[in-house]
């Protein structure tokens, strides 16, 4: 699970604070995020680079968001070291095949390694919902019993 803080002005009267929810649930995107990271999310690729960024940087405030979510949700998942491996390559750009070469394992490995690392993510972006929809369901149930 991920949360996009938008910040929007509220015609004249300050500022409204919003929160969108986004989640990590289909593997398909969370692939498709994973593969294209080192060419959506500008502050990851310049970190990557040892670029400072700090003149005028250009960046997507929701992808940047999101990115920094699936790290969180990555962290979560407690990838084996190989997995990881193989997902930070993929982050930079890597194919499967010049992970499986520049390692010297299998690109059925490489493969493999990146499937169970996605369901992985899945897993504990489900989780971490299960537990926010708990929580919310007994606060409102506390405060049904306060009525």
């Amino acid at each position: 699970m991920g949360s996009v803080h938008n910040e929007q002005v509220n015609e004249g009267r300050g500022t409204h604070e919003t929160f969108d929810y986004v989640t990590f649930s289909d593997t398909h995107v969370l692939e498709k995020l994973l593969r294209n990271r080192h060419r959506l999310d500008v502050a990851f690729s310049q970190r990557e680079v040892g670029e400072d960024g700090a003149a005028a940087m250009i960046f997507n405030e929701q992808i940047l968001a999101t990115y920094i979510s699936l790290d969180a949700m990555i962290k979560r998942a407690h990838l084996t070291p190989p997995q990881m491996t193989v997902v930070t390559q993929v982050m930079r750009g890597w194919t499967g095949a010049d992970i499986a070469e520049y390692y010297n394992i299998s690109p059925q490995a490489v493969s493999e390694h990146f499937k169970k690392a996605v369901r992985r993510i899945v897993v504990a972006n489900n989780e971490r919902w299960h537990e926010c929809f708990d929580k919310v369901s007994k606060e409102n149930e506390e405060e049904e019993n306060k009525s």
